[in-house]
């Protein structure tokens, strides 16, 4: 571990960057017809700064993990030929700054994360924890909320918000059981308190039902692998389910009105329309790669074969795999599969063979995208990247004891 004063403040301040540029995502800087979002501008200097440092993490982990280098290196390529396919400057942004980017930004922060102390690493996380709250803050006072209540504050809209946050739950959890000193835990637990009141405002019922499931496959992989934290786990799972529970029955009663008056023109109804139509053009030639960013304009020309569509903006298909398929082909959606279910299973099986609670917590998270991936894209977005390509990098590293204390 780096024992040098300021070799540890710089790590630091450097991990304290990437939490900033993540709750900074959604604000962008005007320059004349582009808008270029300010968490990009903070990542690729971060990456330009730390470019020998991760020189240096992509040479270890292709020597470490070539199997999984290559299903990245095919996931790229895919891709970016769906980028090419697309012909378009804004699916070439796309593949630059949703895929490349977070890949890149991912592995640095793990490797800034493992040469960091871990007084650095806690001081940065709940700095940049409270710098996140901030920014939501200052967006509900500045926004207010939406025509139905829900708090949207910068974000695109309330899913998204929830989108960002979900991930991150098991993880403040993690902080709040482990963290060394009693105060780091309490404030652990407070700012998880306040995420989870943030999530709860953005009244996704879709967020919360996978956090739900989460809980639920977690506590019973805990249980099934014999955990030895098992009775702490239990304990802080079953709390954690009830406290869940009970507040998607809330956010049911709260949204009852549109989901029960009118369920045909619900949200649930219209990404079952979204779901049919991806589908569909998927299935006319399941070999063919549509384009990153091409979606709308192929979802708006079936329109013809279907009753009025309840939305119109429609950039993705509401579906993490069926994004995959459409904008890389079928070899984006193997390498993707192959890559995610690969880090899922490292990280289960680092928590059987190190009984880490920070493996569980991992695991928990990639979990939540996998569940909530089934009704949204959580991981299309530089920040939604960013976080998912973290975790992945932190899980398959798990195995070689190098994010585990």
């Amino acid at each position: 571990m780096n024992t040098n004063g300021k070799t540890t403040k710089k790590d630091q301040w450097l991990l304290l960057l990437f939490y900033c540029a993540l709750a900074l995502a959604p604000l962008h800087i005007p320059l004349g017809s582009f808008h270029i979002s300010v968490m990009s501008v903070f990542l690729v200097g971060v990456l330009f700064y730390e470019r020998k440092t991760l020189h240096q993490a992509w040479k270890t982990y292709a020597k470490n993990n070539p199997l999984t280098v290559s299903a990245l290196v095919g996931l790229v390529f895919f891709l970016g030929w769906g980028a090419v396919v697309a012909q378009s400057r804004h699916a070439l942004g796309i593949w630059l700054l949703w895929v490349v980017l977070p890949i890149n930004a991912g592995l640095l922060f793990c490797a800034l994360w493992k040469r960091a102390t871990r007084s650095a690493r806690v001081v940065s996380g709940l700095w940049g924890g409270a710098v996140f709250l901030g920014v939501v803050l200052l967006g509900a006072v500045v926004y207010g909320t939406t025509y139905d209540g829900r708090l949207q504050s910068f974000w695109p809209a309330p899913t998204y918000l929830a989108m960002v946050i979900t991930p991150l739950m098991p993880i403040m959890l993690l902080g709040a059981l482990v963290a060394p000193q009693r105060t780091a835990r309490r404030l652990y637990a407070l700012g998880g308190g306040a995420l989870f009141g943030v999530l709860l405002w953005t009244q996704s019922l879709f967020a919360l039902g996978s956090l739900l499931l989460s809980a639920v496959v977690v506590f019973g992989v805990a249980l099934f692998l014999r955990h030895v934290h098992l009775r702490i786990s239990g304990r802080v799972f079953s709390i954690v389910g009830i406290i869940i529970l009970l507040s998607v029955g809330a956010v049911v009663a709260l949204r009852a009105d549109s989901l029960l008056k009118e369920p045909v023109r619900s949200s649930v109804a219209s990404r079952v329309i979204i779901w049919d139509v991806a589908h569909t053009i998927i299935q006319r030639n399941p070999l063919q790669i549509h384009g990153l960013g091409t979606f709308e304009q192929a979802y708006l020309r079936e329109q013809t074969l279907y009753p009025p569509f309840l939305e119109w903006a429609v950039p993705t298909p509401h579906n993490l795999w069926l994004m995959m398929w459409f904008s890389g082909g079928l070899g984006a959606l193997f390498c993707f599969l192959v890559l995610f279910s690969g880090a899922l299973l490292r990280a289960f099986f680092a928590t059987k063979n190190t009984h880490s609670i920070f493996a569980l917590a991992l695991g928990s998270a990639l979990l939540i995208i996998g569940i909530h991936g089934m009704v949204d894209t959580p991981v299309f977005g530089n920040d939604l990247g960013t976080i998912f390509w973290t975790l992945f990098f932190a899980s398959t590293m798990l195995l070689e004891g190098k994010c585990v204390e």
